[in-house]
């Protein structure tokens, strides 16, 4: 019914259509069958597709909706396939550049990276690749995420035109270079985190026994001084309450 109403204009859509790409990873076909006749049908009317597609890709990115990974890309690789024109293209490898780098985890680096490696690269798709390099520089330790990007370039160096090619050579080395320092920064991380819990478990017991002592005793310390500061009658001294003068 959903899909009836929007096709033929009696909806308008806005959002939440992420709930119908779902549909199309349903173990039921018939469900899956008629998800995909729906986007098929709205891709063709105009900008439609387009224009949900950002809703699409944000909520299926979403670590709290718990989408599988290969669900993912099949959902998108679908829908992906049905963006046709290269200004729609275009488009979206600044968007997704931009997605990318407001993400913090990686498996949203991982799923944007599919994204992008989905599009048809001209020349003019590359070009807005290094213009928004510094979106996702910071992302290429990730292995996975590299692979992408390497293999978009290798597409598109099939395709595009001689001049071109040098700006794609450009970008890979500004992609290597910026992948090996991302992982040698990662491995001093992981070095540091390792050393420190290393150093944790490896302390003497006798070093922790003083630790110990020394934490008890700046207690006890605190603890009279404390009781230094009562009034006089109230006053004791480790338990033992002070003499009273003899003098009437």
């Amino acid at each position: 019914m959903l899909t009836h109403l929007v096709l033929n204009d009696m909806v308008k859509v806005k959002g939440q259509i992420s709930d119908i790409a779902l549909c199309i990873n349903d173990k039921d076909p018939r469900i899956s069958g008629l998800a995909n006749l729906f986007f098929n049908e709205l891709a063709k009317k105009g900008n439609a597709l387009y224009n949900v597609l950002p809703d699409i890709i944000s909520r299926l990115c979403d670590t709290e909706l718990g989408i599988e990974e290969q669900h993912f890309r099949t959902i998108i690789g679908y829908i992906f396939s049905l963006i046709q024109k290269d200004k729609q293209q275009e488009n979206l490898v600044e968007k997704l550049c931009h997605r990318l780098q407001a993400t913090i985890t990686t498996r949203q680096w991982r799923d944007i990276a599919y994204c992008l490696s989905l599009l048809q690269f001209n020349e003019r798709c590359v070009r807005k690749l290094s213009e928004n390099f510094a979106c996702y520089a910071d992302k290429l330790h990730e292995p996975e995420v590299y692979e992408f990007f390497l293999g978009i370039l290798a597409s598109a160096q099939k395709v595009v035109k001689l001049d071109a090619k040098a700006l794609i050579e450009e970008l890979e080395g500004r992609m290597l270079e910026s992948h090996e320092k991302g992982v040698e920064d990662e491995n001093v991380i992981n070095k540091a985190a390792h050393a420190k819990l290393k150093f944790k478990k490896s302390r003497p017991a006798g070093e922790k026994r003083r630790a110990r002592r020394l934490r008890e005793s700046s207690s006890e310390d605190e603890e009279e001084d404390n009781r230094s500061q009562l009034h006089p009658a109230h006053r004791y001294n480790k338990g033992i309450p002070l003499r009273r003068s003899s003098r009437r």
